[in-house]
């Protein structure tokens, strides 16, 4: 309080005479003495003698908005009669003293050290079709993780079909929840080697599992939905084949669907998982060979 006290002591005569000489700058009866307007006012974080220009019994609170992008947190007014201070603090009403303002009157204002208020601006949606990301695994891996048999060969992502947990799944490089998109597709080209028992396909909102499932010899195949736990909610029997196909999986709010080379092969709606959350593949006891991996816009 002494060392303050003593600040005040020194700038005091320095505010006066500031004070004196800005104010014979200013031209009352101007257009802006109209409207009313702080002039000088302070930058973010640091003082500045201003004035205050328009009509007389201003409220300070009022007065000092007028300073626009960088909120003034505080004032000081030097009264010149009686030498006391008066003092204006935001938000503070309690504790301030200062709470008009007359034509010509200069104040000791602090900037908020925040600098100015900004809106932000919400980043427009991403346009159907926008390609959000795709994968590329000429260099290797490439953020994509090394686990549960996935590995990478001239530029493909391959299975060794060594994993037997289809919840054993790894995660792309790109999360569409990270940017608040919840409805996307994800699609796939992915071969299968053999003809295992096992299964393979797309996770979408990391809780739904889009896929083909095989066994005994490709007697049983068929392309199922399944959230992470539970039962399947969408499944149809469909041909196994070795053969290149393009999978995608749609998540567009509580509607999943599978197309499989273009054609909808399962559609479900489900409740659980409605947030964008993140994407990947999984593997259960089958070797496959994945040659494409892109995120699109819904």
């Amino acid at each position: 309080m002494r060392r303050s006290g003593l600040m005040v002591a020194l700038v005091a005569p320095m505010l006066v005479l500031g004070l004196l000489a800005f104010g014979s700058t200013l031209r009352p009866g101007s257009s802006e003495a109209q409207t009313g307007s702080m002039h000088n006012c302070p930058q973010a974080g640091k003082w500045a003698i201003s004035v205050w220009e328009g009509p007389d019994g201003t409220d300070t609170g009022q007065a000092l908005a007028s300073c626009g992008a960088v909120p003034v947190v505080a004032a000081y007014y030097l009264d010149p009669q009686t030498q006391g201070w008066s003092r204006w603090f935001a938000g503070q009403p309690g504790f301030s003293t200062l709470s008009t303002l007359n034509n010509m009157q200069g104040v000791l204002a602090l900037g908020s050290a925040a600098g100015p208020v900004t809106t932000p601006t919400p980043s427009p949606a991403p346009a159907p079709g926008t390609i959000l990301y795709q994968a590329d695994w000429s260099s290797g891996l490439n953020g994509w993780p090394g686990a549960f048999g996935w590995k990478v060969l001239n530029g493909m992502l391959l299975n060794d079909g060594s994993n037997n947990d289809s919840l054993n799944w790894i995660a792309a490089p790109y999360e569409p929840g990270a940017f608040d998109i919840a409805d996307y597709a994800v699609e796939a080209e992915i071969q299968l080697i053999g003809l295992p028992c096992g299964s393979f396909g797309i996770v979408v909102r990391e809780g739904y599992w889009a896929g083909f499932h095989t066994c005994t010899g490709g007697n049983y195949a068929a392309a199922k939905i399944t959230p992470k736990s539970g039962q399947a909610i969408a499944e149809r029997d469909y041909p196994a084949s070795q053969s290149w196909h393009t999978y995608h999986v749609e998540v567009k709010g509580n509607t999943l669907r599978l197309l499989i080379d273009g054609v909808v092969i399962l559609e479900a709606l489900d409740n659980r998982y409605l947030s964008g959350g993140t994407v990947g593949l999984w593997s259960d006891s089958a070797q496959v060979n994945v040659r494409s991996f892109k995120v699109i816009a819904l």
